[in-house]
C-alpha cells in the first residue's frame, strides 16, 4: 500500500490527519512553492485547496493550491516527439513521464499564537498534506467565538473574527446581484449583534432588509433636523429666489416657522399653511423701517417659493420619531430597519443626515453607543 494511502487511515482523537498530496518541488522561497502531486492526487486536489507545509527547514506552513498544471515531456509541442507521432495518429503518448503540480501560495508559518509571518525558505521535498473536511485549519487564523461565513465549499470551516476590530468601518462592494445584501443580512448582522451591537438598518430600497425583520420604521416616521429641511427647500426653490445669496430674509423666515410652529404630525395642507403663514409673519415683523417695495419684494419671493413647496413636498417631512428614539428602539430591540423605499432621494438623505448626526455628536461627547449603522445602497 503506498504511503499516502496509508496515512489517511492514521486517526489522532477523534480527528483524521490532513492527506500527504505530495513534496515540494524545487525553487521554492520564503513566500511562494509548488508541489509535485503523487499519482491519482491530481483528482482529489483542487484549486483553492487548503494544505499545511511540512518543511524540513523548520516549521508548518499554512498554504493555498492555485494555477495547476500538468506535465508530459512525450507531448511538448517546442519540437516534434515521439509522442506528438503518437498523437497525430491517434493512439495514446506514454504517460510514463507524466507529472501534475499545483503553486503554492503560502499564508504563514502556524505558530502557538496562531499564524507569523513566514520566514524561512521552504525546502524542496518537504512533505505537502491537505486539510479534510473534518479538520478545521481556520483555527490558526485566531482564537475567536465570533464567526462570519466559511472558507470556499467547507460549511464546516468558519472563519473567525476578533471583536475589537469589528468597531472598525466595514465595507461590502460588488456588482449588482452579487450577494451583498444577502452576506449582510445573514452573516454582517448577526456576527454584530453576537457581538453585542445594537443595529440601526437604513434600507435603500426597502426590500432587502425591511421584509424580513420584525421592528421596520417608515422613511415618512422619522423626523429629520429643521437644518436639514431648511436645506431642501433651499435647494428646491432656489435658494427662496436669491440663488447665491445664501444669507436672506425669505430664508431666515422660514427658518424661524420651521423651529417655533409645531407642523409635524399634522396633515400636509395644515403644516404647509402653518410654515407659510408664521413666515410672512417674521417677515412683517422684520420690515420695520424698510421700503414698502422691498418688503413686497419679500412677500413675492415667499409666495414664489411655496408654489414650488407643495402639500406633497411637505408631507416627506411630518414624522415625528426622532433620531434618539430610533438609537433607544434599537438597544431595546435589537435590530430596528428604516424602510426607505417610498422617498425621494433627498428625502432618504435628509433622514440618514439626522440619524448620523445625532450618532455622531454622541460619539463625540465620548458616549459608548455599541451601535451599527449599517447603510445598503448608500451611493445612490
Amino acid at each position: 500500500m503506498p504511503l499516502y494511502i496509508a496515512t489517511r487511515l492514521i486517526v489522532m482523537g477523534c480527528c483524521r490527519l490532513p492527506i500527504p498530496i505530495g513534496v515540494v518541488s524545487s525553487g521554492a522561497s520564503e513566500s511562494r512553492a509548488s508541489v509535485i502531486l503523487y499519482d491519482g492526487m491530481e483528482r482529489v486536489v483542487k484549486n483553492e485547496s487548503l494544505v499545511v507545509i511540512r518543511n524540513k527547514n523548520g516549521g508548518d506552513v499554512l498554504a493555498i493550491c492555485r494555477g495547476g498544471r500538468g506535465v508530459n515531456d512525450n507531448v511538448r509541442t517546442a519540437s516534434f516527439t515521439p509522442g506528438i507521432a503518437y498523437a497525430k495518429t491517434g493512439r495514446a503518448p506514454s504517460s510514463v513521464k507524466e507529472f501534475y503540480i499545483f503553486n503554492l501560495e503560502i499564508i504563514g508559518m502556524i505558530g502557538e499564537n496562531g499564524l507569523e509571518q513566514n520566514k524561512l525558505i521552504i525546502a524542496p521535498t518537504s512533505l505537502v498534506e491537505m486539510y479534510v473536511s473534518e479538520d478545521d485549519p481556520m483555527k490558526y487564523l485566531c482564537k475567536s467565538d465570533l464567526t462570519i461565513g466559511h472558507y470556499w465549499a467547507e460549511p464546516r470551516w468558519r472563519v473567525p473574527v476578533l471583536k475589537q476590530y469589528i468597531n472598525y468601518h466595514i465595507g461590502i462592494f460588488g456588482v449588482t446581484g452579487s450577494g451583498k445584501s444577502y452576506l449582510t443580512r445573514y452573516e454582517v448582522i448577526p456576527l454584530l449583534r453576537k457581538a453585542g451591537y445594537s443595529v440601526i438598518i437604513m434600507d435603500w430600497k426597502g426590500s432587502d432588509y425591511a421584509p424580513y425583520f420584525e421592528n421596520t420604521i417608515p422613511l415618512d416616521q422619522v423626523k429629520v433636523d429643521n437644518a436639514v429641511v431648511l436645506r431642501y427647500f433651499s435647494q428646491l426653490t432656489k435658494n427662496f429666489g436669491y440663488l447665491e445669496r445664501e444669507e436672506n430674509p425669505v430664508s431666515m423666515a422660514v427658518e424661524q416657522a420651521l423651529r417655533r410652529v409645531e407642523w409635524r404630525g399634522r396633515p400636509p395642507e395644515k403644516a404647509r399653511e402653518m410654515i407659510y403663514q408664521h413666515a410672512r409673519m417674521v417677515l412683517e415683523q422684520n420690515s420695520r423701517g424698510v421700503k414698502a417695495e422691498t418688503f413686497q419684494l419679500w412677500i413675492d419671493r415667499l409666495n414664489s417659493s411655496f408654489e414650488l413647496i407643495t402639500e406633497e413636498e411637505v408631507e416627506r417631512f411630518l414624522g415625528t420619531i426622532e433620531p434618539w428614539q430610533i438609537l433607544t428602539m434599537a438597544k431595546e430591540r435589537g435590530i430596528v430597519v428604516i424602510d426607505m423605499s417610498k422617498g425621494e432621494k433627498e428625502q432618504k438623505l435628509a433622514a440618514f443626515y439626522s440619524i448620523a448626526r445625532y450618532l455622531k455628536r454622541l460619539m463625540e461627547n465620548k458616549q459608548k453607543l455599541d451601535v451599527a449603522l449599517v447603510i445598503d445602497e448608500g451611493p445612490q
